[in-house]
Order: structure tokens, then C-alpha cells, then sequence
């Protein structure tokens, strides 16, 4: 773990270097590019950067073994983003499709962990669509009663803040789903995926108290649902924002 640690800070300082050229030239070439699409394509790098800057800090976080830095955080506008870079950057072939509720509720989060979150489970939509497909990215806000949150893996009653991640893709085979959150296990050819993707998923959403359900029938696609905690609201407040409340299945 000590040696992950120093090639974690190693890692860190070397993408800042890479990263900082890039994070001082995107508005530098914002005042020469007068195209409109251009102009979107080099807000959606300059975006990448900052992801990628958080990430980096998030490296370090981990290799000095602090947590990450959780706010009580809406939703929206980091889905709008997520489902926006999905429809600028995927092949056409894959139509993306967004359903984000303006009055969903907030969670406690950090938002770069919880863009990881999304972009890995998108990402991997991608690659189980190569002859394309519809890519949908969607949330809700959901109580679980005792019965319906034992009816899931790892979950409980609660109110949620559920983000869904939907894919007509290729999938997953039976006898990969035991194994599907294991670090290094990919479906992927060799050299398309390290394996990791869905491990850190699962292992973020943990950390935010949270638990995933994923509905997959081979050659039929995949929805991957991630319920996260609302953040406390009064009682009164939170019964005015359209809960849907949901019960086991009989």
C-alpha cells in the first residue's frame, strides 16, 4: 500500500504538469475560435481539464488516505453536462437521451467522484453499443420502503436520489455477474479496458453511503441504477417534491 501510495503521488505531479498547459490554453483559444462548435468542443475540453484536475486531487487524497470533500450538492447540473459530453463525443450511431427532474433532491457528494460515477458507467454503455444504440442518463427521487430496500442488494429504506444509466448494448452473461465488481475483470478486448471502471464505481458509491442495482439480460442491454442518500431536508419541504415511493415487487 505504501509503494500504490508513492506511485499514486508520482502519477498526481506528473498529470498536473501535463494538465496545466492545457488548463491556461482552452481560454487563451476561446477569444480566436469565433465558430459556435468549435467554441462548444474547447468548453467540453476545458471541462475534461478541470475533471481531470479534481481527479488528480483526488489521487493524492487517497495516497494520503484523506477522504473526499462531500457537499450538500443538486444533481442537475452535472447530468445535463454528463448526457451533453455523451452526445458531442460518442460515435452518432448512439443516441443519448436525458431525463433529469428540475426538483431533484440534493445529495451529500463530491461532485468530481460523482462525475466519475456517471462518466465510467457511460462509457462502458459506449463500448457494449459498437453497432450503436440509445444511451439514456436519467434520475429520480425515490422511498424505499423496508421491504422494497431489502429487495436490493446492499440497500435499505430511505429516501434516495436514484441516477440511472440505461444502454440497449450487448449486456452482460450470467456467468459474469459474480464477479462483474471485481477490480480487473472487463469484457473488453484486450487493450480496451483495464477492468477497473466499474470496482471504482462501486467503491465511490459505498464511500457516499449509497448501493447500485443493475437489471441486464445478455444481447438486450443494461440499466444500471446508483441510489444515493437525499441530504436532510424538513420534512415539510421534502414532501413537496413529487417523492415517488416504491414498495417490493409481489
Amino acid at each position: 500500500m505504501e509503494s500504490l501510495g508513492l506511485l499514486a503521488t508520482r502519477v498526481a505531479h506528473d498529470l498536473n504538469n501535463m494538465l496545466s498547459p492545457m488548463l491556461l490554453a482552452a481560454p487563451m483559444l476561446r477569444n480566436v475560435v469565433a465558430d459556435p462548435a468549435a467554441q462548444r468542443l474547447l468548453e467540453t475540453v476545458e471541462a475534461s481539464v478541470v475533471r481531470a484536475t479534481a481527479l488528480v486531487r483526488q489521487m493524492l487524497d487517497y495516497a494520503n488516505d484523506l477522504p473526499g470533500q462531500a457537499h450538500l450538492v443538486p444533481l442537475p447540473p452535472l447530468l445535463t453536462e454528463i448526457a451533453r459530453f455523451a452526445a458531442e463525443t460518442f460515435p452518432p450511431t448512439i443516441r443519448v437521451e436525458g431525463a433529469v427532474p428540475p426538483d431533484l433532491w440534493p445529495v451529500h457528494a463530491n461532485l468530481s467522484q460523482m462525475h466519475q460515477v456517471l462518466l465510467n458507467l457511460c462509457v462502458n454503455a459506449r463500448d457494449a453499443m459498437p453497432h450503436g444504440g440509445t444511451l439514456r442518463v436519467a434520475a429520480e427521487n425515490l422511498r424505499l420502503d423496508g421491504a422494497a430496500g431489502a429487495a436490493i442488494e446492499g440497500g435499505r429504506a430511505g429516501d434516495f436520489v436514484v441516477l440511472r444509466v440505461e444502454d440497449t448494448g450487448t449486456g452482460f452473461a450470467l456467468e459474469v455477474l459474480a464477479r462483474l465488481w471485481q477490480p480487473f475483470v472487463t469484457t473488453k478486448p484486450a487493450g480496451r479496458g483495464s477492468g477497473l471502471g466499474l470496482s471504482t464505481v462501486r467503491g465511490i458509491v459505498t464511500e457516499h453511503r449509497g448501493f447500485i442495482e443493475l437489471q441486464t439480460r445478455a444481447g438486450q442491454g443494461s440499466v444500471f441504477r446508483v441510489f444515493l442518500p437525499a441530504g436532510e431536508k424538513p420534512a415539510d419541504e421534502l414532501d413537496g417534491l413529487g417523492r415517488v415511493t416504491v414498495s417490493a415487487r409481489r
